[in-house]
């Protein structure tokens, strides 16, 4: 089993007819509620705020009212598992979501 946490904030204004900017900022994790000896460091643990990975980014929707398209470009600002993976290059994330 496992636990997740997400936080996030968005502000998102209109920019003009059905496109909208996007500022945000993200930050969460997963661990697992057990001990694992294949996957060490992945439990939780009382140090979890020091484990939580962060982000931030700009992007646009476009809200066709049934449907949402997103373009978002976001920079890693901590990530807490670099040794393993030690890009921290821009991400680019095309989504299709419905509105809410």
């Amino acid at each position: 089993m496992c636990l997740k946490l997400e936080f996030n904030s968005e502000y998102r204004p209109k920019l003009f007819s059905i496109v909208e900017g996007a500022l945000f900022v993200d930050a969460g994790n997963v661990w697992l509620l057990n001990e694992d000896p294949l996957k060490p460091g992945a439990q939780f643990s009382s140090n979890f705020l020091n484990e939580l990975a962060i982000d931030a980014g700009i992007g646009l929707r476009l809200d066709f009212t049934i449907l949402l398209l997103r373009l978002d470009f976001a920079f890693p600002l901590k990530v807490p598992y670099a040794a393993q993976i030690p890009n921290k290059n821009m991400v680019i994330n095309l989504a299709i979501g419905y509105p809410f």
